[in-house]
């Protein structure tokens, strides 16, 4: 999150229009679960990942038609057998992916990616919370929100938990925080 922040607060600052594109559900097996994000920008995949092969190669190209026509988007890939929308991907699962396009000039963008670098740099805690219409993300700490619009009282509760949740019209995920690995042994 940290590194596709930073490359969209830069994109921001030299006024480039970009698309965020996150994971907001998984279902059976697939590369990368809820909360996978990058950005792609009109060359192509600026940073991040959201698991690589088919669904990253078509998620990159939808996310660069979202540009040319400056909307967002969600759009499921099926990864099993299926005759209609078939990827070419045997993993025997689904994923649903935002695509949410950031004008490269909207200040209340710049706002939030700024605020979520400054937070993830402190080591905070808080969570980030997208609307699944692309709208301007929500960023709210503990003591209550720091970015963005203020959600509806009824949504808030099931939304602040410690792993990505997709529901009421919103998805949210908590904020990277610091750790510590420790090894014990030889470590081979």
């Amino acid at each position: 999150m940290r590194r596709v922040f930073s490359k969209l607060l830069y994109e921001m600052e030299e006024g480039r229009d970009t698309v965020l594109v996150t994971v907001t559900s998984d279902r059976g097996s697939a590369p990368r679960g809820s909360g996978a994000e990058m950005l792609v920008g009109r060359g192509g995949r600026l940073a991040g990942s959201i698991g690589g092969g088919a669904v990253e190669f078509r998620a990159e190209a939808f996310a660069r038609e979202c540009l040319a026509e400056r909307k967002s988007a969600q759009k499921e890939f099926v990864l099993r057998e299926d005759r209609q929308e078939d990827i070419g991907m045997r993993c025997g699962g689904d994923v649903t992916v935002l695509f949410a396009y950031v004008p490269g000039t909207d200040t209340r963008w710049r706002l939030l990616a700024g605020a979520v670098c400054d937070r993830i740099q402190a080591g905070e805690s808080g969570w980030l919370v997208r609307p699944l219409d692309g709208n301007v993300p929500s960023l709210y700490g503990p003591a209550g929100r720091l970015a963005g619009e203020e959600l509806p009282e009824d949504a808030m509760e099931e939304l602040f938990r410690n792993r990505p949740v997709c529901g009421n019209g919103y998805f949210s995920q908590p904020l990277p925080q610091p750790g510590r690995v420790v090894i014990f042994g030889g470590g081979h």
